[in-house]
């Protein structure tokens, strides 16, 4: 009817004989009107499309559901699914319908056209409304399901329970009828949506006041998320709630001792007990107000025990058990400067010659060796004890050397620049008290940290880990430039290539100082608001903060430590210009109009890892963030004084001579073998990188302490000797001729022993057919170990059960046959490889082609270690490559943390307390975009830092471990901090597995 209407209006209207004759004749011919024809046909054509069109986009949502089915956590209700094709769907047809309305071939179907994009806006609308309160809805659900939030926060918790209301009834009728177009098409559900949004976003905000005014309080509570924050003061009656978080507010406390509400004291966590100066109540204050009251606690007991160490303080003897192990640390320190001071000061008549300054350091040598032979005999000592045993060592070789230097530049005088350019620590009793603290017995005075012109008091943070790093020229330099510049009130950042100890600089100096030191790895992840949290809660409790590789943060984080670095550094100059340096004292700055305080104590540092082709340590980042850093460059440290040092503090004989050897071996080794190992795991960075050398020092140094000093025996020709020495001399001289032989043995052994080591470490990650090459290189350079060690080969396997490498072998081969594997001699002993490797402690890469068993090894292993030592090991296997974006380490999702395969994975290993073991198994290639990530978690403090601000600490029994190809990809800094295992394709091959196969398969 519509085309005769107009048709009928060109042609004629009224029809009287419609039949073809008269169609085709008079009186209508329509072959005269053949054009208008086609045009009004193709206009009809056009408008059925649109009408089609209408039609299927309406019978699109017949099969459009939302997925109620999952219940939100304890909740009782269900959340929304299905919203992103819903949205999808949404936008689609939205352009579709704003095309229809612009097409000319609308014509009557325009109003239809026009109320379906109306109804499709509104349910867009609705859509987003409902999903912002879907967001706001489950964060704050479970905060407001809390009866204390509730009765804290009255009105916001009225506001909730209306909005939640609203949401479990329509989240009731959405399950019932699940259907969008109803669901999203009913009248005044949106303007529901906007009021309830509105009450969320205020209760929301008011929330974060309330957690801002708890933060304001007590600073260390900005290193808790909202979420921790929350779980703490929604149960704010039980104080004992801390104690999963005690550890990121103190990083020397692992744990609270409670009398009732009382604490009473703490527990490191290398198990240090110690008694608080005063007791904390807990009864009537709230979170933020004992936690407060219990930082000045452990002030004033790190203070007094300090005290006590200085007064006490015998250097003869070794430290009493009941002394606080850092205090002893300090007062060593304080008695050692007093000693130097005392040697160099004039006497009344005449002039210092420098005779007290070298009988100091014959003394000092002297207490040196005596120190070696305790810890050569002190096999039974516990972990933290040998700790500060070890500890005490490093800082005596360092202030022999420090000694040593002056009495070479002839030094007399105590002004003398060589003197006090040294990090000096001195007791000084001032009316101006570095920290207000009020007690019964609270001792006068404290240390303070000195050189040249610059001075620091102690910060008296109780630390708990007493370990130190080696002092070598390289690290005192950086230390020296960084406390100037923390005087200056300047941040420092310290570049360098990868693995010179940039990091570890940083931390060591915060101990030395006696300031919490708050470390982050950047390239996990670091945000603008997860920066701002960091900074405020550092500056308010006056701690260190330490952004490790800064250039991987996000610009806008990079944007907001620029603007807030310039404004605390402003505020802070003038402490540090008036010496206010009492934990009481400080200065206001306003943030985003919200006001804030910062500590003279605070410091900022960064480390960048740099290239020899940067024209520029600090690359791409802002401007602005570069005027408020100064640059310092970091060396690398000299391998031969570490590898010393730390021989020293395990108690070797030979300790210079046996750095010397492992510098040299790896020396020939990185000449003789990075080039050539192509099929290889390791290469020339690995072999070059000084944390390649450390890793076989400390593993020699491990050894020494599981088995102990090796025990020289004398052979029959020796023992002759010295009996008819005997005879003849006298008996006090053939005594000492007899320890001078088991001292030339003992050093034999030690040379034996490292050679073991070097090649332990060294033959797992190297192709087959270099393994002659090595042992050509190590009988060179060890040639009187070399005969004894080709009648003991196989690698050093020292475990907790004391099994070695013949064991293993057994072990895996009843694990072969269980797992129905025939293996070779070549892959039980990679699994041997592997067992080593995982003692260690280090992270293990395995290298090789597909199909070479190492996935294979790892399920045998783990089978030996569950018959070795009944330990249960968990495989938790993840592929990098697979999970792209933030779902390998974890990321934001709707404003709300979600942990990614490798967060997960950790977190599920650091909270089992029954002491299994945890593999964490990355499998693909090793790329730095992830890789990098997990740096941390391969140092010694071994901590994953994730996008959220939390620091997952791992135990010591979880191993990450890297399944790859090869190692083209993957940067020094991953490759250094593992340990490599190497399969080549004929580890294992097609027949070794056949016959256990076609066994299984009969």
């Amino acid at each position: 009817k519509e085309i005769w209407d107009v048709v009928g209006q060109q042609i004629n209207s009224e029809m009287k004989d419609f039949n073809l004759r008269a169609l085709c004749g008079e009186p209508y011919k329509l072959q005269d009107h053949t054009e208008f024809l086609q045009s009004v046909a193709a206009r009809a054509n056009k408008e059925f499309s649109i009408e089609r069109r209408l039609r299927q986009m309406c019978s699109a949502w017949d099969g459009v559901f939302f997925d109620c089915g999952e219940q939100y956590a304890s909740s009782g209700t269900q959340v929304l699914g299905g919203m992103d094709n819903v949205s999808v769907l949404l936008d689609e047809q939205l352009a579709a319908t704003q095309v229809l309305q612009h097409s000319p071939f609308k014509g009557h179907l325009a109003p239809e056209i026009e109320d379906w994009a109306v109804k499709l806006r509104y349910m867009l609308e609705h859509l987003e409304e409902w999903r912002r309160c879907q967001i706001n809805w489950q964060y704050l659900q479970p905060i407001f399901d809390s009866l204390d939030v509730t009765r804290q926060l009255p009105s916001e918790s009225r506001r909730f329970k209306a909005v939640d209301s609203l949401w479990r009834s329509t989240m009731q009728s959405t399950k019932e009828d699940p259907r969008a177009l109803v669901c999203l098409g009913q009248a005044g559900m949106l303007d529901r949506w906007v009021k309830g949004n509105y009450d969320l976003e205020s209760a929301r905000r008011s929330l974060e006041y309330y957690l801002e005014s708890k933060r304001e309080k007590c600073s260390r509570l900005y290193f808790l998320s909202n979420n921790e924050l929350l779980e703490v003061l929604s149960q704010s009656k039980d104080p004992r709630r801390v104690q999963p978080f005690i550890n990121r507010l103190f990083t020397g406390v692992n744990e609270l001792i409670f009398k009732g509400k009382i604490v009473s004291s703490i527990i490191s966590p290398e198990g240090e007990e110690v008694h608080l100066h005063h007791e904390v109540g807990t009864r009537d204050g709230s979170v933020e107000t004992w936690l407060g009251q219990l930082e000045l606690a452990l002030f004033a007991t790190v203070r007094s025990a300090i005290a006590t160490a200085v007064a006490s303080w015998s250097p003869s003897g070794p430290p009493t058990s009941d002394l606080v192990a850092q205090a002893v640390l300090c007062a060593h320190q304080v008695h050692f400067t007093l000693a130097v001071e005392s040697a160099l000061a004039t006497p009344h008549k005449g002039e210092n010659d420098g005779t007290k300054l070298r009988q100091l350091l014959q003394q000092l040598e002297q207490d040196l060796i005596s120190s070696a032979a305790n810890l050569a005999s002190s096999k039974g000592l516990k972990g933290s004890e040998r700790a500060l045993v070890e500890a005490l060592a490093i800082l005596k070789v360092h202030h022999r050397d420090v000694v040593a230097s002056l009495v070479a530049a002839s030094v007399t005088e105590r002004s003398a620049f060589e003197w006090v350019s040294q990090l000096r620590h001195s007791w000084e009793v001032s009316n101006n008290e570095p920290d207000l603290i009020t007690g019964p017995s609270t001792p006068q005075g404290c240390i303070w940290i000195r050189r040249a012109s610059s001075g620091l008091p102690y910060g008296h943070e109780y630390l708990g880990e007493v370990a130190r790093i080696v002092v070598t020229p390289t690290t005192l330099r950086c230390q020296a430039a960084l406390l100037d510049l923390q005087c200056l009130g300047r941040g420092g950042a310290v570049f360098g290539k990868s693995g010179c100890g940039k990091s570890s600089t940083v931390q060591d100096l915060a101990r030395e100082v006696g300031r919490h030191c708050l470390s982050f790895d950047c390239t996990s992840g670091l945000d603008r608001l997860l920066a701002s949290q960091m900074l405020k809660g550092a500056a308010g409790s006056g701690s260190w903060c330490c952004f490790d590789e800064l250039k991987s943060a996000s610009p806008e984080a990079l944007g907001l430590l620029a603007h807030l670095l310039a404004q605390i550094f402003a505020a802070r100059s003038t402490l540090v210009r008036e010496g206010l340096w009492a934990h009481a004292a400080k200065a206001e700055f306003d943030f985003e109009g919200s006001p804030c305080f910062v500590r003279a104590s605070f410091g900022f540092f960064a480390t960048l890892r740099t290239a020899p082709s940067d024209l520029s340590p600090f690359g791409l980042l802002p401007p602005s963030l570069v005027g408020s850093l100064r640059p310092v460059a970091m060396g690398d440290p000299d391998p031969v004084s570490l590898a010393e040092v730390y021989f020293i503090a395990a108690g070797f004989e030979d300790p210079s001579g046996l750095a010397r050897k492992v510098v040299i071996a790896f020396r020939w080794l990185e000449d003789n073998l990075g080039g050539s190992n192509l099929e290889g795991g390791f290469t020339s960075s690995s072999l070059s990188n000084p944390r390649a050398i450390i890793i076989v020092v400390l593993k020699l140094c491990q050894i020494r302490n599981e088995l102990g000093a090796p025990v020289a025996f004398l052979s029959g020709g020796a023992a002759r000797q010295v009996s008819k020495q005997q005879k003849a001399q006298d008996h006090q001289k053939a005594q000492e001729q007899q320890n001078e032989l088991k001292k030339l043995e003992a050093k034999e052994e030690e040379q034996y022993q490292l050679m073991r080591t070097i090649r332990d470490f060294m033959q797992p990650g190297l192709h087959v057919g270099l393994h002659p090459f090595l042992e050509d290189i190590l009988s060179d350079l060890f040639p009187a170990a070399g005969d004894r060690a080709d009648r003991q080969r196989g690698p050093t396997v020292v475990s907790a059960g004391g099994r070695g490498a013949v064991e293993v072998s057994s072990l895996a081969a009843a694990a072969c046959e269980a797992l129905h594997l025939d293996p070779g001699k070549a892959f039980t002993m990679k699994v041997v490889h592997l067992h080593t490797a995982v003692q260690s402690g280090q992270g293990v890469m395995l290298v090789g082609p597909a199909g070479s068993g190492k996935t294979a090894c790892q399920r045998v292993l783990q089978r030996v270690l569950k018959g070795q030592s009944a330990t249960e090991v968990t495989l938790h296997t993840l592929s990098p490559a697979a999970a792209e974006g933030g779902h390998f380490l974890g990321r934001f999702d709707q404003a709300e943390w979600r942990d990614g395969a490798l967060a997960a994975a950790a977190r599920c290993a650091a909270s089992d307390a029954t002491g299994a073991s945890h593999w964490l198994v990355m499998d693909g290639p090793v790329v730095p975009s992830w890789a990098d990530g997990v740096c941390a978690a391969l140092d010694k403090g071994r901590r994953l830092c994730l996008g959220s601000g939390e620091v997952i600490k791992l135990h010591s029994n979880t191993i990450l471990l890297f399944e790859s190809e090869d190692l083209q990809s993957a940067s020094p800094a991953s490759v250094s901090r593992c340990l490599v295992v190497y399969f080549e394709s004929a580890t294992v091959g097609i027949m070794p597995q056949e016959p256990q196969a076609t066994q299984s398969r009969r």
